[in-house]
């Protein structure tokens, strides 16, 4: 599996942001393009993911399945980081069996406000890799995070490597350099020649992930949290025939009066040309 950027150019209002990139990237690697912030990382990794589709140039990505990891883990606070989880995967085996290898089995029934920013980082790639990506892209997964919390999760990443998979990570950091096989320095827009990472064997403790089979499941429908969390809502359903009742009453009410209108208007010609 590749994926191939050729002569790739993006400009917002004029300004050029990405300029004539050529570059192909390679299953079974972990890549780090490398820049400080504003050089274009994100706009790089928006076109990757598929979610920037106004560029020039080519961006061949062959369909492949496609998970992001954002700075912010963009957890839902009304709903525990399991019903997180179900949101994007109704598989609880699944989920439960990401949640052990990541170390967040403990974590499940809890609330994102009640966790970490390491914590609720961790529950972010277990939602990414809940549809087995072949390609997973990480917007500086570490820029919110210390130095302790940083390394966890680079060594979490650096273990999702398989000969299936592509990995790129965009930083600013140093932490994913001892995975990287390739980094890639982008400065303002121009990608510079790539440098050959250390890519040091992976973690043991984060290497082994346990491919999920992609199954058919049924969403869980969001009402179901709604309800969840406010059963007050339940009460409501007992007002349902009585509203819809009076609704018809209403709706028929209107209906009576327009036609007894209609009806009016047309039978007064008649019967004033009668009576003459």
């Amino acid at each position: 599996m590749e994926i191939r950027l050729e002569n790739l150019n993006k400009s917002f209002d004029g300004r050029p942001v990405l300029k004539d990139i050529t570059y192909t990237f390679e299953s079974g690697k972990l890549y780090v393009i490398k820049g400080v912030s504003g050089c274009g990382k994100t706009t790089l990794l928006n076109i990757l993911g598929g979610v920037d589709t106004e560029y020039d140039g080519t961006c061949e990505t062959g369909g492949v399945r496609t998970a992001m990891i954002f700075q912010k883990s963009l957890l839902l606070g009304g709903l525990t980081v399991r019903e997180n989880l179900l949101l994007i995967r109704n598989d609880p085996q699944s989920i439960k069996r990401l949640a052990g290898q990541l170390g967040i089995v403990s974590l499940l029934k809890k609330y994102p406000s009640e966790i970490s920013g390491g914590e609720r980082q961790r529950a972010s790639v277990a939602r990414a890799l809940l549809n087995a990506p072949q390609l997973l892209l990480a917007d500086e997964p570490t820029a919110s995070l210390d130095a302790e919390n940083s390394d966890k999760i680079a060594d979490i990443l650096a273990g999702l490597k398989n000969k299936d998979r592509i990995i790129i990570v965009a930083t600013h950091e140093d932490c994913f350099d001892r995975y990287a096989d390739a980094i890639l320095p982008l400065d303002y827009g121009e990608l510079e020649t790539a440098k050959e990472g250390a890519a040091m064997p992976q973690p043991e403790a984060a290497a082994g992930e346990t491919e999920l089979t992609l199954k058919r499941t049924r969403p869980v429908p969001p009402v179901y949290f709604a309800v969840k969390r406010h059963p007050e809502l339940l009460k409501l359903r007992a007002l349902l025939p009585l509203a819809f009742a009076f609704l018809l009453l209403l709706l028929t009410g209107i209906f009576q009066n327009s036609f007894a209108k209609e009806a009016l208007r047309w039978y007064a010609p008649q019967g004033m040309g009668h009576s003459l």
